[in-house]
């Protein structure tokens, strides 16, 4: 499989943002669950396929999490789309789960999956992300 930080590369990515300070005051230990009872109920409805709309980075991301350390064994592909019609909503899909392994060289923490998802609004139709515990995810070259 072969992975894609398209977000980090280009010039303006990092604009007006230190990296390493971003980085260091931000890192996560792991995936935040969610506190939103909604958000809550729509975790424990996740299966393959299922597909839900409206949603902001914040709650893809608590919704991701929540998948991810409802089951600590498993790696979890989601797909991620933004909604044009709304100007920060995105739709999210699993898309598959498998057993979990190491993840790639090429992954990041979750404290940039909020970046990663606004930056892809402006150059791809959609991302497939993986996402496992220690707060990591990666992106699937499309």
């Amino acid at each position: 499989m072969e992975n894609d930080i398209f977000y980090e590369p280009e010039d303006a990515y990092w604009t007006g943002i230190d990296r390493l300070s971003y980085e260091s005051s931000n890192l996560e230990e792991e995936w935040p669950v969610a506190t939103n009872p909604f958000i809550l109920r729509m975790a424990q409805a996740v299966t393959v396929g299922r597909k839900f709309h409206g949603l902001s980075a914040e709650e893809v991301k608590a919704l991701i999490g929540t998948v991810v350390m409802g089951a600590t064994e498993k790696v979890h592909r989601f797909i991620v789309m933004p909604l044009p019609s709304a100007q920060s909503s995105y739709s999210v899909c699993l898309v598959a789960q498998s057993k979990r392994h190491s993840p790639p060289l090429l992954s990041d923490n979750s404290c940039a999956f909020g970046l990663a998802i606004e930056w892809m609004r402006s150059s791809k139709s959609f991302i497939e992300v993986s996402c496992t515990v220690d707060a990591t995810f990666w992106i699937r070259k499309t």
